[in-house]
Formats: C-alpha cells, structure tokens, sequence
C-alpha cells in the first residue's frame, strides 16, 4: 500500500507504478539516445568513412537497445509450503477474487502448479487460462516408473508385449527416483488411480499394453497440442472450468478420459492490483508429486523465481522442521546464484490467533502476563443470576464494556504478536541456515481480509491494514519494479553512456575524414544529442529521489511501530508513577499542573517528558539514520552524474576543437 508522505520531505508519493512509469521514460529516452548514435554511424557507412571501429560499434548497438527494452520484464514470486499451511487462501486475498486459487478443500489445490499473472491485451475475457500438458515422453518415464513399483510391491511383470516402450524409458537406477519418496501422492494406489482416471476401466492387468494406449491418448486433443486454453467474463463460471480441468472427478464412472494427471502447469492471467507493475505470484504444489514432469516444474519455478516466498501456518512456523528444511534450501540456492541473503516468511492463520494462544506464547515476555491478567478481568462474565438482577441499561452497558475488555485484551495480544514474532522468527531461520540473513516476515489474517473487502474495505482501512494483507501486496508490486529499476541504472549509467563515449572518440579519431557540411551536421545531431543525455541524467536524478522514498516510508512505518509501543511504555510509566506517589490528591494536583512539578530546590520535573522520552529518542535515532542513508545516495548520484557530464564536456571539446582546426586548415 502506497505511502502519502508528509509536507516538507521533498519526496512525492511512493507508488510502485509511479516509479515503474518514470523508469519506462528513462529506458526510452536512452534507446532513442543509442538510436541517434547509430544513425550517425550508418550516415558515415552511406559516405565511405567508416573503418572497421566504427562498424563494431555500430554492430554492438541493438544489443544495447535489446538490453533496455527488458524494462517490462515480469518477477516471478514463489509461494512454496506444506498442504493446508493456507497458500491459496493467501493468494486469493492478495488477488483480490474470491475463489480463483482452489483451496484445499479440493483435490486439485496440492497438485500442480498454477501461475498467475496481468492480462495481456490479446486476451479479450476478463479471465484466461492456458493449461498445458506434459509431453508424452515424460507420462512415458512416469508409467515406466510406475511398472517398477508394481514389480517391487508384486513380483515381476512380462514386459515382452511393450518392448518398444521400454526402449524410451530411464534406468533402474533414475526410475527409483519416483518411488523413494514417502509421500501418499507416489504411492502405488495414487498411480493407479491416476492410470484409472486416464484410461476408464483399466485394471493392473492392463499395464503390459499400455503403450498403444498412451500413443492413441495422445493423438487427440488437447493433448496433441499440449495445451488447452479456458476464457470467460464470469469469474464462477471460469473458476468451475479450470476446477473440472485440473481436478478428480472424486471416483464417478464415466467413458471419457479424465486428463488431470497429466496438466503440468496452469497459467491464469487476470485484472488485479497486485499484477499491475509486472509480478507473477505461482502458487506451488504443497507436496511432492509421483509425476516427474510436475515435480520438475515446481523445481524449475524455485530455480528461476525471482522471491520464493515460503507459507507456514502461524503455529507451525517455528517448530515446523519441513518449513525450516525449505528456507534452508532456499538459501543454498541464493548462495549458489549469488544473490541476497534473505528469507521471506508469511505465517497464515493469524485469524485464529486467540488471547489463549498469547498467553502461552508470550508468558516469558516480561510484563505480558501481568498487562494480560489486568485486560482479563474486565472480559471476566457474570453468573446468570447476577445479570437477572441488574437493570436492562445496566445490562447493557455491562454487554458493552465486556465487549470493548475483549477488543482491548484481543488488540493488546495482536499488538505483542507483532513485536515478538518477527524475532523469534529472524532468530529461529538465522540459526537454521547458520548465518546473519535479513528475515522478512508478514503475519496474515487472509480470512478476515477477504471478510472485509467483501463489505467494501479498501487497503487504506485500518482493519484492513492489520490483517498484513496490504502490506504483503505493496511487498510484492516492490520486487519487479526494484529489478526494473537496476536494469534501468545499469542501462543508462553503463550502456548508453559508454556507447556515446566511444561514438565521440570515434568522431575525433576520424578527424578530416568528413568534409564541413556533413561534419557540421554531425556536430547539430551531437548537440541535440548532448541535451537529451542532460534530461535523461535529470530523470535519473529524480528516480534517485524516488528511491529515497524507501527510507522515508521505513521510518515513516517504524515511526508508527514506535508510537505503538510508546502508548505501552507510556502506561508503564504512569503505573510506577502512581505507584511512587500513592495519594490520589497528588496525582490529582499534578495533572492540574499539566504534569509538572517541583520539589524544594530540585529543578522542575515534568511527567510528559517522561512518557514521552522512549518516543522521542527512537525517533531521533531513525531520523538520524534515515536521513544519513539519503544524503549518501544523493551525494552517489551527484559525484555520478558530475563525473558523466564532466566526460561528455570533454569528449564534445575535442571534437570542437578537431572541428575549427579542419575548417582553417
């Protein structure tokens, strides 16, 4: 969720699609530069001048164009967990449709992945799907492997009917891959069933024939195309389809053929606001799949995804050993790859965390119990007779204050959730993978999110907000723009400058080559060219500017954790107060005084500064930070852009100078 910054930062907005539109002009601007470069090469072609320099330069320059049209370029973000740890309830909240990830209330939400991604202006339906299948050479490896669990669990089968089939089929050794594993879905009553499923009416006593079969199964579409492509205005009507598609029909008869063991990945494109600047979220299966071919694309989407993003159910989250196993193989990968060291957590279910649920949690936290025990009594309920007796008002207000001691005992609880989970987790993962990582955390409430967008909440609503779900989303419109935003420096601050850098040394090596008339041109064309590399440096400048945002939200965020513990400390402060100062005649004398007082000779003391003092120097501490990490970007981008300009002055003297000499020559 965008941030409105205050008056008086000098920042605008923080809008991801705001920072991704002025890197797409940026990205423009430079081709348009390479373009004016490479016209002028092509001119000295056309003139017979230009030497075998000048013609590498010309050939080098589409790929530099090529490098800055990626400015589009998709990010893909993993979502990878166990079944039923609440991925695609998770995912239908951050899409903001109901039901367009199937749940685990259905057979097809663990089994394959699906992909979700911005329509595309071809796809004229508000909803489009491709399902795509796997290839018949790898249903081929599966059914072999199939064959050789069936030996092991009943003896040997004749194979003498198929051999050709063995013939395309993997080693024993690469077969024993399939049915190592532990998991139901690689069991041999789930092949079966899938074998079942594909050919109605088979038995094990069919599998010796069952090449022709596969062959005849794949002469018919949609499996001979590989794909199947599913459109609708109706988001039910779409959802019914995909479901009947990718899932089991729950053990009804039926003659035709039911392809769900063979969909390899699904790929939905959609209108929502979490896709607008080029994220594709992939909800991954929850557990491993007997079929290779599906095994093998969750594994290709955590190869190539550019955030994995790991879901575990709140009350799992730091004791779940395959969660763990996860981030930690996560983390190889990022070493292996290179990249930054962090792991992303969502812990779900935080709908149902209960004030119970903290007490337990919570017990070692110093004070919790103590603030928990004093919320408690105001929740505690009378004995029937006791109501009986009071007044209908008195009834009713005392309805009314339990149910404001619940909100106060429930937000206090949720509150200490907040604080402590984060680190509980960054020190759980941190001793897991066995390093110092940055451990990135959200704690959602998907349920109650959905509950709310459904009465017309929006992101900005504070009921909204705590359930973590607009935060996550901002989280994941950030990670393409951030990549976009890389491609986008490194193309102006790399390519086009060192592009028009050697094109001006070029045009100085050349020297008398060009006669007045055509050097001069060059020298106009270069001009214009020079002020088109000013305003891409000042459009840089300000994407620098954007950037800064980032440290004014994160303090501007940090602000408002400080203030929410702030109100805490500052009830701690009064409580010790009062206890010092147990007459109620002083307190009362004080707050008359607007919390100043003084004793004898001491100097004056005041009960706001204490209650404040905790605030305040937080704030003073990030302010100081904050603003130091955005003097040291700025002052970067000055020294860079000085520098740029510096060496672009000097090359366009020289080719001045070169220029006058000619002429009086």
């Amino acid at each position: 969720m965008a941030t409105e910054l205050p008056q008086g930062f000098g920042v605008p907005k923080r809008d991801p699609e705001v920072i991704d539109q002025c890197l797409r002009k940026l990205t423009e601007k430079g081709q348009r530069l390479l373009q004016i470069c490479a016209n002028q090469l092509k001119r000295m072609r056309e003139l017979n001048v230009l030497n075998e320099d000048g013609s590498e330069l010309l050939e080098s320059i589409p790929t530099y164009v090529f490098g800055g049209s990626g400015s589009g370029a998709k990010a893909t973000i993993a979502f990878v967990g166990e079944t039923g740890e609440g991925k695609s309830t998770l995912l239908n909240a951050l899409l903001g449709c109901g039901g367009i990830a199937p749940t685990s209330g259905s057979s097809a939400c663990t089994c394959v992945a699906t992909e979700f991604g911005g329509r595309t202006p071809d796809m004229h339906s508000k909803f489009y799907a491709i399902v795509e299948y796997i290839s018949r050479e790898d249903f081929e490896q599966e059914v072999q492997a199939l064959r050789q669990e069936i030996q092991d669990k009943d003896g040997t089968i004749d194979y003498d009917e198929d051999n050709d089939l063995d013939t395309t089929m993997e080693s024993s050794d690469t077969r024993s891959q399939y049915t190592t594993d532990g998991s139901s879905l690689q069991s041999y009553d789930a092949a079966i069933d899938k074998l079942k499923a594909l050919f109605p009416g088979f038995q094990e006593r069919d599998l010796s024939g069952i090449s022709e079969k596969v062959r005849a199964l794949y002469e018919t579409e949609p499996l001979k195309s590989g794909k199947r492509v599913i459109e609708s205005n109706n988001d039910s009507e779409f959802v019914d389809e995909v479901f009947k598609v990718v899932s089991a029909k729950n053990g009804s008869s039926g003659n035709e053929p039911e392809l769900w063991p063979l969909v390899k990945v699904v790929k939905i494109y959609l209108d929502s606001d979490v896709l607008r600047t080029g994220a594709v979220l992939v909800d991954l299966p929850g557990i491993q799949d007997s079929n290779a071919a599906r095994t093998g694309v969750a594994n290709e989407y955590l190869e190539k995804a550019d955030r994995v993003i790991i879901v575990s159910r709140l009350s799992r989250a730091l004791d779940r050993k395959p969660t763990a196993n996860l981030a930690k193989a996560h983390f190889e990968r990022q070493i292996q790859s290179a990249g930054r060291k962090r792991i992303t957590l969502v812990c779900t279910w935080c709908d149902s965390f209960k004030p119970s649920d903290a007490k337990t949690d919570f017990k070692d936290v110093p004070g919790f119990l103590k603030k928990f025990a004093e919320l408690s009594r105001g929740t505690e309920k009378l004995s029937n007779h006791a109501l009986r007796a009071l007044s209908p008002k008195e009834r009713n207000d005392y309805r009314i204050g339990v149910e404001m001691a619940k909100k106060q005992l429930n937000d206090f609880c949720r509150q200490t959730l907040d604080e402590e989970m984060p680190k509980r987790l960054s020190e759980k993962y941190c001793e897991v993978v066995k390093e110092n990582v940055d451990v990135k955390s959200f704690l959602v409430a998907s349920t109650r999110y959905q509950e709310l967008a459904d009465m017309g909440a929006g992101d900005d609503d504070d009921e909204a907000y705590e359930t973590q779900i607009p935060q996550l989303k901002n989280y994941c419109m950030r990670i393409p723009v951030e990549q976009r935003a890389y491609k986008a420096a490194s193309f102006i601050s790399s390519d086009v400058v060192r592009i028009y850098s050697d094109l001006g040394l070029f045009l100085t090596s050349i020297g008398t080559s060009l006669n007045p008339e055509t050097l001069n041109a060059i020298k106009i064309e270069l001009k214009e060219a020079g002020t088109d590399l000013k305003k891409d440096l000042i459009e840089l400048r300000n994407v620098a500017i954007q950037a800064t945002g980032v440290d004014i939200d994160g303090m501007i965020d940090q602000v408002g954790e400080f203030a929410r513990n702030a109100k805490t400390d500052s009830a701690n402060v009064l409580q010790r107060f009062r206890k010092k100062y147990k007459s109620p005649v002083t307190f009362l004398a004080l707050c008359r005084r607007n919390g100043t007082w003084k004793i004898g000779s001491e100097p004056g003391k005041d009960l706001n500064d204490r209650l404040l003092d905790g605030l305040a120097d937080n704030i003073h501490g990030e302010w100081k930070s904050t603003i130091l990490n955005i003097e040291q970007k700025l002052d970067s981008f000055k020294i860079d852009s000085v520098r740029r300009l510096g060496g672009f002055q000097v090359q366009w003297e020289g080719i001045n100078f070169n220029f006058q000499k000619f002429l009086w020559t």
